[in-house]
């Protein structure tokens, strides 16, 4: 888990990040910022003319939002255009007024998900007190940009089918959208790889495509996952925008998905839903039926219910038409069986180290035949490697060996009791018995079924509150947990087996939008998006004392824990099976900061936009890992040490009931605490060149920071030139055999000696080569170089054929998130389990006394190029760049009634895409180092 000084260090990150949104909260004040496009709430827009055509200037616009009632108030610029941004998804009606006028009136408008509806209205002549009403459908084409997309509405959310309740699985519907994963795997709320793996338009198949968006704020995990998935009920819609030719969108190249969940109305409304599956509506499991079992445990229940309306406090505050809050509580129960549950363990009769009746099989002439199993004492061995079998006297009782000689008695398969370990025979209490009968290859295999299920508790929670301060100022906030507990895989019912899994998901955030004017639209927000991961064993924590381990070796262990045996199985070798902690723990804590501020200027027929933003990424890992891995085979109980003795020859349970692993391991692992800062500024202009054509043109300018490691636990780069401490030693031995080869070195040998000093002479012989470390020996603390150079140019069209036709198209550079960490070699180290030092004659390292050296401690970047010396190394390139794609489309809309028809072509290719390398192959070495080489 996470050391006490990760902790410390994660907590002065969180108070040096609060702290900085007091500055940079002025900072955005002063400087014209904005990320519309990244926004999920809806822009109305539109021209006010006379009866002539001319521009009626300084009109009083007012938007009114039917589902609240909160209106919006603005008035026309010179050229009459007016703008009216940051409106929730719904219906909404507006009304126009000016001086010599009638009245407009303009109803039936309903605004989806990142929208940007423009309606323009002619003006009559007449009194401001006559009124003309006009109701109408909203346009469906989009006449203002060359974004396409595709909106997935409430409605659609609520009466199509959808696996678990998660909203983005429904992405899909999108055109050229496609999902990644093709094998029908179960998605839940809380499965953030399945909600997130889908490609758009003919991009990567890699989650950093996509960037993720809930209420216009980020909602992606490192890794490029959907961070939080909120409950179907609790959204209102939500936007797959592709060909985004916006300069406001950036960390993607396929697809942005903004998600926008409810909010409270004037009246309250809410619901309630109750998801149910059980054993009673289930057909039995095949492998149940195979072998007479019950139908397993199937409990799935996913409950919840939403409340919203306008906040009221009895004789304290009335909120209608000013403050609104919508609450939604999802909770899932769910117990299911998990695969594997049928095992192979060992009978009673070899339990007490007999295998008189234990056989395997093997197909000879196409018949399945059956073989004995046969033992050999390891500790009866001569010096060629060949070991005596066990032996019983005429009672068939096992005999002990003598000074480890077995005589007397007639070879058999039985164990003396007084030859097993007894670390053994207590692991083997947590084991259970056999509770059904083997299958035909062999006595022991698949001999047990596991009742074992998964159980899972998910519950999640959202609150949102809007606030209308005035005409000029709105607020909103919103605060969102889900917590999953999981528990599976407990197929013994004991500490051997059985893991738990929590993934926890918080957010929060803070929006206001001020209108300093009616052509001055500031937007401010921040966020904070928290995802933690931690894992562990059921294990985990055990004390391994109890089993009969060395306290001494219990105390070198990071977290004592149950140890974790592969190779075991019943009497065969070719079984393996394998419980225990494999993971005493591993934890991953993905935290991110956003800041960001817009401005939009309406200038004339230009809609100027100014935006940015700025996000600080954390993530702390940690990963125990086995805390005593013991693996066994048949090769201590077979009757050569280093030759195969055929079919039934040997047994891995007989070895571990001997104490005597065949190899095995205790990680050290290193612990990281990463951190990276994102920051991307952009301008805007959507100008309406004239009633029929709209231009949008920009570009963004996006920096990312490569990773840092708090405590410089990270390698950086490897200096292929840098001399090796070894260099003079390793050359000095060099010289000695050119002058002096080995006696054993024969004529042929010696003529190679002399051709290697020709061409090598002891001179020119150096060791080079060393690894380095980020913030050690003058490096810096990244482990690569920083980029600046990735601009982002935007230019989209949209033009009106007809009245219900339009032809919308661009080009853009996009550049995709990366989120790549140097590596830590030299923080962990490995101690292997030393089975033997002599080819297996002689036992070294046992269960009753394993790892004599003690267990190793890894030097960090202490040792310099030293460190892991005579191993292999990988280092990331120093100027890495990050992906980007260039993207192109040609989309025609045409609105027949209440249908809209789109035909399109969409274009996506993706430079820069990362790749490993092998740095020894010729053509990655300087042209010097292999010119006139033989290769």
């Amino acid at each position: 888990m996470l050391t006490f000084s990760d902790r410390v260090a994660r907590r002065k990150a969180t108070v040096r990040c609060l702290l900085a949104l007091g500055h940079l909260a002025v900072f955005c004040l002063c400087v014209p910022r904005h990320a519309l496009a990244q926004e999920a709430r809806a822009t109305l827009s539109g021209r006010v003319t006379d009866p002539q055509g001319a521009a009626v200037p300084s009109a009083i616009v007012v938007v009114m939002s039917n589902d609240t009632g909160v209106k919006r108030q603005t008035q026309t610029n010179g050229q009459g255009n007016w703008i009216v941004e940051y409106l929730l998804p719904g219906a909404y009606q507006f009304s126009v007024t000016a001086s010599g006028f009638r009245t407009m009136e303009r109803r039936g408008i309903t605004l989806q998900t990142a929208d940007s509806k423009e309606i323009d209205v002619g003006l009559e002549v007449g009194s401001t007190m006559e009124s003309v009403v006009v109701t109408s459908a909203t346009p469906l084409i989009d006449t203002t940009s060359a974004t396409s997309g595709t909106v997935i509405t409430s409605q659609e959310l609520a009466e199509l089918p959808s696996m678990s309740h998660v909203p983005t699985l429904l992405a899909v519907l999108s055109p050229g959208v496609v999902a990644q994963d093709q094998n029908g795997n179960v998605v839940h709320l809380w499965s953030y790889i399945g909600a997130s793996q889908f490609t758009a338009d003919g991009g990567r198949n890699n989650i950093y495509s996509n960037n993720f968006q809930l209420d216009g704020m980020p909602n992606t995990k490192t890794g490029g996952y959907v961070s939080f998935i909120p409950p179907m009920d609790s959204v209102e819609e939500f936007r797959v925008q592709t060909n985004a030719y916006d300069a406001s969108i950036g960390r993607q190249a396929g697809s942005t998905v903004n998600m926008e969940t409810k909010s409270g109305s004037r009246n309250y409304h809410g619901s309630l839903y109750e998801f149910n599956q059980n054993n009673f509506l289930n057909a039995n499991l095949f492998q149940n039926n195979l072998v007479g079992g019950s139908k397993p445990p199937v409990h799935f229940n996913e409950f919840g219910g939403t409340i919203g309306g306008p906040v009221w406090i009895p004789k304290l505050y009335h909120g209608k038409q000013k403050t609104f809050f919508f609450i939604s509580f999802d909770d899932t129960r769910n117990q299911d069986p998990r695969p594997g549950g049928t095992r192979s363990v060992p009978t009673q009769l070899e339990r007490n180290g007999d295998f008189s009746e234990s056989f395997t099989t093997q197909l000879v002439s196409g018949q399945l035949q059956r073989f004995p199993i046969q033992l050999f004492n390891p500790f009866s061995v001569d010096s060629n490697g060949n070991r005596q079998p066990f032996q019983c006297d005429t009672s068939g009782n096992p005999v002990a060996p003598v000074n480890n000689i077995q005589t007397g008695g007639l070879a058999c398969a039985k164990i003396p009791a007084q030859m097993m370990s007894a670390i053994a025979q207590n692991i083997l209490k947590y084991v259970p018995l056999p509770n059904t009968a083997s299958d035909p290859t062999g006595n022991a295999i698949n001999n047990y079924v596991s009742p074992a299920t998964r159980q899972d508790k998910f519950p999640v929670l959202s609150v949102r509150v809007d606030h209308a301060w005035n005409n000029t100022h709105h607020s909103f906030a919103v605060v969102r947990w889900s917590h999953l507990h999981e528990f599976l895989d407990d197929f013994f019912q004991s500490a051997a087996t059985g893991g738990f899994q929590e993934r926890v998901a918080e957010n929060v955030g803070l929006d206001h939008v001020w209108t300093v004017s009616p052509s001055k639209i500031l937007d401010v927000r921040f966020s904070v998006s928290r995802f933690e991961q931690p894992n562990y064993d059921k294990g985990a924590g055990f004390d391994p004392t109890q089993l009969g381990f060395s306290s001494s070796f219990g105390a070198q262990l990071k977290k004592p824990s149950f140890p974790y045996i592969t190779g075991f199985a019943g009497a065969t070798s070719d079984n393996p099976q394998h419980f225990g902690t494999g993971q005493a723990g591993t934890y991953q804590d993905n935290t991110y900061y956003t800041w960001s501020a817009a401005l939009t200027h309406m200038h004339g027929n230009h809609a100027f936009r100014y935006g940015g933003d700025y996000w600080v990424l954390q993530e702390a890992d940690a990963g125990i890992g086995n805390q005593g891995e013991f693996d066994f085979s048949n090769v201590w109980t077979r009757n050569n040490a280093t030759v195969s003795g055929g079919t039934g020859v040997g047994s891995n349970f007989a070895s571990f009931l001997l104490g005597l692993p065949s190899g095995g391991n205790v990680p050290v692992n290193a612990s990281a605490f990463y951190s990276q800062r994102f920051m991307g500024f952009y301008i805007q202009d959507d100008w309406r060149v004239t009633s029929r054509l709209t231009l949008n043109v920009g570009v963004r300018w996006d920096y990312e920071r490569p990773v840092e490691e708090r405590f410089d636990r990270m390698t950086s780069n490897f200096d292929p030139t840098a001399l090796s401490p070894i260099s003079g030693a390793a050359q000095a031995a060099y010289a000695q055999i050119l002058a002096s080869p080995p006696a054993s070195c024969n004529a042929a040998c010696k003529s190679g000696v002399q051709t290697l000093a020709q061409l090598l002479p002891a001179s020119a012989f150096k060791v080079s080569g060393a690894q380095l470390f980020a913030g050690a020996g003058g490096q810096s603390r990244t482990f690569s170089n920083p980029d600046y150079q990735d601009w982002g140019p935007r230019l989209g069209a949209a033009y009106r054929l007809w009245t219900n036709t339009v032809i919308r198209g661009g080009v853009g550079r996009f550049t995709q998130a990366s989120y790549e960490t140097g590596g830590q070699n030299g923080f962990s180290l490995t101690t292997p389990f030393n089975a033997s030092l002599d080819n297996f004659i002689t036992p070294y390292d046992t269960l009753a006394n394993p790892f004599h050296s003690g267990i190793l401690t890894p030097t960090g970047s202490s040792l310099g190029p030293l460190t892991n010396l005579g191993q292999g190394v990988s280092w990331y390139d120093q100027d890495p760049k990050r992906p980007y794609s260039w993207e192109y489309s040609l989309h025609v809309q045409h609105q027949l009634k209440s249908w809209l028809f789109e035909v399109g072509y969409s274009h996506n290719k993706t430079y820069l895409i990362f790749q490993d390398r092998n740095g020894n192959l010729p053509r990655f070495l300087p042209v010097a180092a292999v010119a006139g080489a033989s290769v």
